[in-house]
């Protein structure tokens, strides 16, 4: 789970949750990640997926920075999107596997924003309009996760349709929106690590066989070496290092001080008097660059060339 910065909310309208569902796809298929449930909100999503060949933390930093990078260009803003690091919980399969699917689904449900099961069946930004063939996304493991409710998608979805039904009685955990999901868990085992929903053996396992969690690593905040900006700025606009920080005045060396006034300060974190120094231009004129820089096509191409 990630959440949008001091709360904030990442999903405006529908052209940003079709933006962050298309990069989700770009990243999810290539990578053989089985994505079984996932939910959209107003400032925060979940997704519930099992990671096969690529690491948690690069699927969780191409997809956040690459998402809020676009929408800081959509919307005319600057600065960080997410709060510094996601939420992550590595789960033991049995007995959480159909809990966290109906966990995360009945996530719009239960902030309000259906108000029904059958309203949840047809809304278009999480997972369960999916399993129940309402919607189609080639992104989500929706066989592989319905293979757990029945033995054949009639049966599978019936099944699934009364297991979330039992997911929103009084007193359910899962239906609690003032709970945690599955807090009990570690309530009763103060002991473990809650990084980790799973048993006590699950959880030493885990932790003797890693060391650490991909969880631990830190997503947006993470700095990009501004050399490297260079290098990127200089072939993607075809110049060399040298034509970028000279006095020339040609279109092709302010377009790539433009990208670079942006990429430094949003991937670098180079403040504007650092800009100055380098480009020996005013803090005006740094500010029209990066407004410029913001908008050009080449900064996504070489935001995803910078972040792989």
């Amino acid at each position: 789970m990630a959440r949008g910065i001091e709360r904030r909310t990442i999903f405006y309208d529908d052209s940003d949750r079709k933006d962050f569902i298309a990069r989700l796809s770009e990243i999810i298929l290539p990578s053989e990640t089985s994505l079984y449930a996932w939910a959209l909100m107003s400032n925060h999503f979940h997704l519930f997926f099992q990671r096969r060949k690529v690491p948690l933390a690069q699927i969780m930093r191409r997809l956040m920075t690459g998402y809020a990078v676009a929408f800081n260009r959509r919307h005319h803003r600057t600065g960080h999107l997410f709060a510094n690091r996601y939420k992550a919980v590595l789960c033991e399969k049995e007995p959480y596997f159909l809990e966290l699917i109906r966990y995360v689904h009945l996530n719009p449900l239960r902030a309000g924003i259906v108000r029904t099961l059958e309203e949840l069946r047809r809304y278009p930004w999480s997972g369960h309009a999916v399993l129940m063939g309402e919607r189609k996304a080639s992104f989500q493991s929706d066989a592989e996760a319905l293979e757990n409710f029945g033995n054949d998608r009639d049966e599978a979805r019936r099944n699934l349709e009364n297991f979330m039904e039992g997911g929103i009685q009084e007193g359910d955990e899962t239906a609690n929106p003032k709970g945690r999901p599955f807090a009990e868990v570690w309530k009763s085992n103060p002991h473990l690590d809650q990084r980790i929903l799973g048993s006590s053996i699950f959880a030493d396992e885990i932790l003797k066989s890693t060391g650490k969690l991909d969880a631990e690593e830190e997503v947006e905040e993470k700095k990009i070496d501004f050399d490297k900006v260079v290098d990127s700025v200089s072939a993607a606009c075809g110049l060399k290092r040298r034509a970028i920080f000279s006095p020339s005045r040609e279109r092709s060396v302010s377009r790539a001080r433009a990208l670079l006034c942006f990429l430094a300060r949003d991937a670098c974190n180079r403040s504007n008097a650092d800009l100055q120094k380098l480009l020996g231009i005013s803090s005006g004129a740094i500010s029209q660059l990066y407004g410029r820089g913001k908008v050009d096509e080449k900064v996504i191409e070489i935001f995803k060339q910078l972040r792989n």
